[in-house]
């Protein structure tokens, strides 16, 4: 595996690794605050926040706004994980991060800046993915992306498999190495089941997504939130977080009220043209299995969806892709064209077949409902191209770049939610 650093976790020095980009908190909100990027680093032990600074091509520094402190002594886990807030005045060339003499980088700004109302972008969706030979197709097939104008990448939950093993190694060592790909493309995450150790705290301290609020006094930030970007609404939650905890009765109806507000704020924005929700368990799969009946819990929150017109619903967790027909809301069978969310499951960039199965499991009464599959074979990887005109996703096998799906959803024929 390709490796852009590698650091002494235990050396008594300041050290930082895990570098990721992604959007401010601006594109979380309708505050008219200023347009920018946030970055994120990550140091095991040794680092003070005077020790650690972004530094840009110009030689000028940037001081962490907030540091995120997390301790987990049953795995002597420590760590820091510092944000730095570059607006886009500022983003010019290159940056790099710079700890007590020693650095990351550089790394070149990514190459198309956000901005308020609607502009033609492409983003990469990925998940259940771990570190190994598995997934080194779709590491290289996405470093490849970085310099083709992607606007990000949406990672879906299921990293590392487990963050936590090896006292909390584990996860260090795959997100060093997928900062590859996300210290150049935005990352937007969300976690999955595999990242659920500690209330999903040993995962969430690492991040923070646009709209998800200040991570040090909401635990919560990146199990829900909601960014408009180049004028798509993305709305992301972790079924995990609220369904399997002592807590779930209280934290569904947070999320449902949460969910409920933000739709309504979000309804009227001019800057929106389409609406994209993404959580890594599947609302319905093609077979019963218990992760697969989560339909029943889910229906409140599909039913928000559904009212406010959502173009895509996109999942993971089954190791295999499957695009459904369109669905209404009694689970039968709609129009192609109707204004119904067309439904995603990809979740097959590389696991180790022997931890996650990859196989093909659809009674012949439950085929109908599947428009089409892609049996488990290289890993693929889901591309989502949004235009003026409608929205093109593409799924490639990430050894060969071959095409195994394509779909477009057309204005023109309806099949979209939104004049």
């Amino acid at each position: 595996m390709k490796k852009i650093l590698s650091y002494n976790l235990k050396s008594g020095e300041c050290k930082v690794g895990q570098a990721h980009i992604t959007y401010n908190d601006f594109y979380g909100s309708e505050m008219k605050a200023q347009q920018g990027w946030r970055v994120s680093v990550v140091s095991r032990d040794y680092c003070s926040s005077s020790q650690v600074k972004v530094v840009l091509q110009d030689g000028s520094a940037i001081q962490s706004d907030f540091n995120n402190n997390y301790y987990d002594s049953e795995k002597g886990y420590s760590a820091t994980a510092f944000f730095f807030n570059i607006p886009y005045s500022k983003a010019n060339g290159s940056w790099r991060v710079v700890a007590s003499g020693n650095q990351l980088g550089p790394f070149s700004f990514p190459e198309a800046p956000a901005q308020r109302g609607f502009r033609p972008s492409k983003w990469a969706f990925i998940a259940d993915m771990d570190d190994s030979e598995y997934s080194q197709s779709t590491f290289d097939r996405l470093e490849m992306m970085t310099k083709l104008g992607y606007q990000g990448v949406i990672h879906n939950g299921d990293f590392a498999y487990n963050i936590h093993t090896s006292k909390g190694t584990k996860g260090d060592t795959y997100f060093e190495n997928f900062s590859r790909i996300s210290s150049r493309l935005p990352y937007l995450i969300t976690p999955g089941n595999h990242e659920k150790y500690d209330d999903f705290k040993m995962f969430n301290y690492r991040f923070k997504m646009p709209g998800g609020g200040d991570p040090t006094i909401q635990p919560q930030a990146s199990n829900y939130y909601s960014a408009v970007i180049n004028g798509v609404h993305f709305v992301s939650l972790n079924w995990d977080w609220i369904f399997m905890s002592d807590d779930a009765v209280s934290r569904k109806k947070e999320v449902l009220n949460w969910l409920s507000d933000d739709l309504k704020k979000h309804s009227a924005n001019p800057e929106i043209k389409y609406r994209v929700f993404f959580t890594h368990k599947p609302f319905y799969c093609t077979f019963a299995e218990e992760d697969c009946l989560n339909f029943y819990h889910f229906k409140p929150i599909e039913s928000l969806l559904y009212k406010y017109q959502f173009d895509l619903l996109l999942t993971s967790h089954v190791h295999l892709y499957y695009r459904h027909k369109k669905l209404d809301s009694k689970f039968n069978i709609a129009d192609k064209n109707s204004q119904y969310p067309q439904s995603f499951i990809s979740g097959h960039q590389g696991v180790d077949p022997t931890r996650g199965g990859n196989k093909l499991k659809v009674p012949s009464k439950r085929k109908g409902r599947l428009e089409k599959v892609a049996l488990a074979g290289d890993p693929n990887i889901l591309t989502i191209e949004f235009k003026n005109d409608g929205i093109t996703l593409t799924l490639n096998d990430c050894q060969t770049n071959t095409v195994l799906d394509q779909l477009t959803l057309s204005k023109s024929e309806g099949s979209l939610s939104r004049s």
